[in-house]
């Protein structure tokens, strides 16, 4: 009889499905043996809608013994069930610890259903398998800017490989590990140049089982915002054509576009204006042009009309990043948390000028019949430039300027009028025209 319970101690079974590629989800289950006993059993069933999954048992092994199962999911599955049965006994006592229990976490929740089982002489940890990594709103993985730290997450051991360089441990044991993009390469000696691909992935590097690998893109980071430049408010009250530029750190490679994205915000209300870029998405978009300025520095301006800020609240901004040539431009909402890892620039304001007002007087009717000497004084001018006021009469196109040497003057007199309804109209330099407030 001693023979046979010496067997049965170390007599451990373990049934799952198989599929040829590394599936994209997975359950690592980690079984530890707290102490042992004639006639101890410990079974987890793992089941999904779409079949698949897998059973795990051990049976009658010695106390400290750790295990690590790999289970793999079919990757159609909507729904994954965890039943757990635990038993303890011996010779004279068939059963006196059993343990029971039942999970059920759907697709959308799988990457919570980590869960720790522990009854009778086992503990049983199940870890979801399916790397959680950077985003972009449409499910595809973002590109990764050179100095970027990213944090990856539902794994257990962990590696990466940079082009094909080989398969390097980043981490053993981790449900989530935090990494910098740029460490990766200077430990590897790779200097970063153009754009490379960061590949990841997650399993049990001890029985050579990983889930489905993660491929990022790696570029050059974002240009640094410097400073806004040629930057004008509207020319006229009622316009809405302001402008500005945007100064950032470096320019472009061939194989790299410039997308750059402009918000404008209203205390916690933020709207979404337009994106522009350095490559055309439709032929009817306009364009950004990024610019050497020399000293290591470029600009762009932005190519459309801004309409001026109404209120002391309001204020716009930029979102930018960098992308690969051949990708087309995440536009999310506004809110959207896409936005938070690009770089944003400084809020600005484009103000507009006070509209242009005047007061009209009359100083004189005509003296006889037909005789054209009546006169208005035109005086209080203000708003819009401040220069170069001019008037024109009775709705014709064309303009005489007050006192014409004189460009600040703000009044002028208005001789040899006739007689009847004589209607006014001034601007300023710029041709803003006095409107009705």
């Amino acid at each position: 009889m001693k023979k046979i319970v010496s067997i049965f101690f170390f007599m451990t079974w373990f049934v799952l499905s198989v599929n040829a590629q590394n599936p994209e989800y997975s359950y690592l289950v980690k079984t530890v043996i707290m102490r042992t006993t004639t006639a101890n059993f410990a079974h987890l069933l793992i089941e999904t809608d779409k079949g698949g999954g897998g059973r795990v048992e051990h049976n009658f092994v010695a106390p400290n013994d750790v295990f690590f199962d790999f289970v793999s999911l079919p990757n159609d599955f909507n729904t994954v069930t965890l039943t757990i049965f635990n038993s303890e006994g011996s010779f004279a006592s068939p059963t006196y610890c059993e343990f029971r229990d039942t999970a059920e976490f759907t697709k959308v929740n799988f990457h919570g259903s980590f869960n720790t089982f522990s009854a009778c002489t086992y503990q049983q940890t199940v870890f979801p398998l399916n790397i959680q990594g950077p985003e972009n709103p449409d499910g595809s993985n973002m590109n990764l800017c050179y100095s970027s730290n990213i944090r990856l997450n539902c794994g257990y051991d962990w590696d990466y490989q940079i082009n094909t360089s080989g398969w390097k441990p980043l981490g053993s044991g981790k449900i989530s590990i935090v990494v910098n993009v740029q460490d990766l390469y200077e430990t590897e000696g790779i200097s970063m140049s153009g754009q490379s691909i960061l590949r990841f992935r997650t399993g049990y590097r001890s029985l050579n089982k990983f889930v489905a690998i993660e491929n990022y893109t790696v570029t050059t980071c974002s240009p640094d915002f410097i400073e806004y430049y040629d930057q004008s408010n509207t020319t006229c009250s009622y316009l809405n054509d302001g402008k500005i530029s945007v100064k950032v750190s470096r320019g472009i490679d061939s194989n790299e576009q410039f997308v750059a994205t402009l918000f404008k915000q209203d205390g916690s209300n933020v709207v979404l204006i337009n994106q522009l870029g350095t490559k055309q998405v439709n032929p009817s978009d306009p364009l950004i042009i990024l610019e050497d300025l020399g000293s290591d520095q470029f600009g762009f301006q932005w190519s459309e009309d801004i309409a001026a800020n109404l209120n002391n609240n309001d204020k716009y901004f930029f979102r930018y990043q960098t992308l690969n040539i051949g990708e087309n431009p995440s536009m999310p909402a506004a809110n959207d948390s896409f936005w938070d890892a690009l770089v944003k620039t400084p809020d600005f304001r484009i103000e507009k000028p006070l509209n242009v007002r005047f007061d009209a007087e009359k100083l004189n009717d005509i003296s006889c019949f037909n005789v054209g000497d009546g006169k208005i004084k035109v005086k209080n001018v203000s708003g819009g430039s401040g220069t170069k006021y001019e008037y024109s009469l009775n709705g014709n196109n064309y303009w005489t300027r007050f006192n014409g040497t004189n460009e600040l003057a703000n009044e002028t007199t208005i001789n040899s009028l006739s007689k009847g309804n004589i209607v006014i109209r001034v601007r300023d330099g710029n041709k803003c025209v006095a409107k009705k407030e």
